[in-house]
């Protein structure tokens, strides 16, 4: 947990200045459920520090990117390695969150800029190193059960079905998803009627919350 507050504090910090980076870690470091979960040894908490620490890595690469500075390899492979932890984890949730982050900025700037300088050819050959030989262990020793345990049941099972909806209605959250694209259709139209050109960190927020 003292990972994914520093991790909080670093973008906040980057992104808004030090006093909203020192708050955001606080909250985190102050809520309950974040506090629960550390005390519980259990994976969240560490799935958090992983994906924190690589949504910290794509805001970094990405302001530097906008400009056109130019983006350090250890950059990117930092990355990589954060996912590949992350997967070891919990293998598809780092990849959820930090996919559609990297997608939407992707969208939002009509480039393949971004994803390029993260250099996925050169990236994924650690990260797969990494994680791989561990995937093949599991679906040796359990002949294919546990991934359709954790990914058929676990994860679809909370995504679209009543999983943990504690008490909602099956697939609840889809719905209010769909009021991220009257966001993203508002910042256009900001935009577009002279409104100046979208700051990079509401950018990056917009993509954070899809």
């Amino acid at each position: 947990m003292t990972c994914a507050v520093i991790f909080t504090w670093l973008p906040g910090t980057r992104l808004f200045g030090i006093r909203a980076g020192i708050v955001a870690a606080l909250l985190l470091a102050g809520s309950l459920i974040a506090g629960f979960e550390a005390r519980q040894a259990k994976t969240d908490a560490v799935l958090l520090a992983a994906v924190v620490s690589a949504q910290n890595l794509v805001a970094k690469i990405y302001l530097n990117w906008l400009p056109g500075e130019r983006v350090a390899p250890l950059l990117s492979y930092l990355f990589w390695l954060a996912i590949a932890f992350g997967v070891l984890v919990k293998a598809p949730i780092i990849i959820l969150v930090s996919g559609a982050n990297v997608i939407v900025l992707m969208i939002w700037n009509r480039s393949w800029g971004l994803f390029r300088r993260l250099r996925p050819v050169t990236g994924l050959l650690p990260a797969s190193s990494i994680a791989l030989p561990w995937f093949l262990a599991v679906a040796s020793v359990s002949g294919g059960e546990f991934f359709e345990e954790a990914v058929g049941r676990d994860l679809f099972g909370k995504v679209f079905w009543s999983q943990e909806s504690r008490g909602f209605p099956r697939a609840t959250n889809w719905p209010f998803s769909g009021l991220l694209l009257g966001a993203g259709q508002f910042l256009r139209g900001c935009q577009s009627d002279g409104f100046g050109e979208i700051a990079p960190m509401d950018q990056l927020g917009f993509a954070l919350l899809g």
